[in-house]
């Protein structure tokens, strides 16, 4: 294998040309794991690491891919780069891999291979780093008293109660949001999951003085509950533009990510004592070690909690 390969979205669709069989039985995989509730984001990745991959193989019919073929695809994903220079990311690689392996099962139940040539090959360990928290309570109260417009004080201030991901804010519809109840029922949740989750006092306040401002006396249930500045639906990146805006306006030195509000959501509950199992279930992790990377509580946050925990703490 000669060179080294840059990877980006624009590189991937110019390399990623399948055979008419691969692009078939990739087709089938999607429409599975479409039915089995993954997430989006997932079968995306999913399937630009298969394209990928079939483009490394060459014409090479599925039932005739080897534990070689796993492995030297692996060499050259260690090996590709991104624009800039930048490495590809070892949590990048597990994840194109993990795709690969999933249709390689996937492939063996449907009766397409004869076994899963890569059945217990163990992926790259990923070494989940500690969140940065760049956000404190007195940064998202000047946030929340800085914002621009109501709109702008809305969102910041429901990002900071709910702990929301940024692509399921901009998925609220107007009949998900119970202000007698002050429950919000997560229907963009990842997997295609549903959960519930909560508003404050404070925060419904600030809600209905949103809701209040916008026209909504010809709007349905179905309708968006956060609008941009033309009346549509919210998206991703215009919820960043939003935040960045009023980080700016608060001064507030580093760039701020609505991610940045869950990772504040997080660990609030559970400095102030919140199990961990009930943050996964309000944050919607899939799994309890996402959310066990948000006990790097302060040391002496940690010694309180012994203190007044351990039978003989203090003495």
């Amino acid at each position: 294998m000669k060179g080294t390969y840059h990877f980006s979205r624009d590189s991937d669709e110019k390399q990623s040309g399948c055979s008419p069989v691969h692009g078939r039985q990739l087709g089938l995989f999607i429409q599975d794991l479409k039915r089995r509730g993954r997430a989006r984001k997932t079968v995306q990745g999913y399937e630009r690491a298969l394209q990928l991959f079939f483009h490394h193989v060459g014409k090479k019919k599925p039932r005739r891919i080897t534990r070689d073929d796993f492995l030297r695809f692996q060499t050259f994903l260690a090996h590709g780069h991104r624009p800039r220079g930048k490495p590809l990311a070892v949590s990048t690689q597990a994840k194109y891999l993990a795709g690969i392996r999933s249709f390689l099962e996937y492939g063996k139940k449907e009766g397409i291979l004869f076994q899963n040539p890569v059945a217990g090959l163990p992926l790259p360990k990923v070494v989940r780093g500690k969140p940065r928290i760049l956000l404190r309570i007195e940064d998202v109260k000047k946030m929340i008293d800085l914002a621009p417009s109501p709109r702008d004080r809305a969102v910041v201030y429901f990002l900071a109660t709910t702990g929301l991901r940024a692509s399921e804010c901009c998925g609220l519809n107007l009949s998900d949001v119970d202000m007698e109840r002050r429950e919000v029922l997560v229907r963009k949740a990842k997997g295609d999951t549903f959960r519930l989750v909560f508003i404050t006092p404070g925060c419904r306040s600030v809600l209905v003085d949103y809701l209040s401002y916008q026209d909504r006396l010809v709007r349905q249930d179905s309708a968006p509950f956060f609008l941009n500045d033309s009346g549509g639906r919210l998206v991703p990146d215009s919820l960043r533009f939003i935040v960045e805006r009023v980080r700016k306006k608060a001064g507030i030195p580093n760039p701020v990510r609505p991610h940045a509000f869950r990772h504040f959501f997080c660990t609030i509950l559970l400095e102030n004592g919140a199990n961990v199992r009930v943050v996964a279930e309000l944050a919607g992790h899939v799994k309890l070690s996402t959310t066990t990377i948000y006990t790097h509580l302060s040391d002496p946050f940690l010694q309180d909690v012994y203190r007044r925990t351990h039978p003989r703490g203090t003495t």
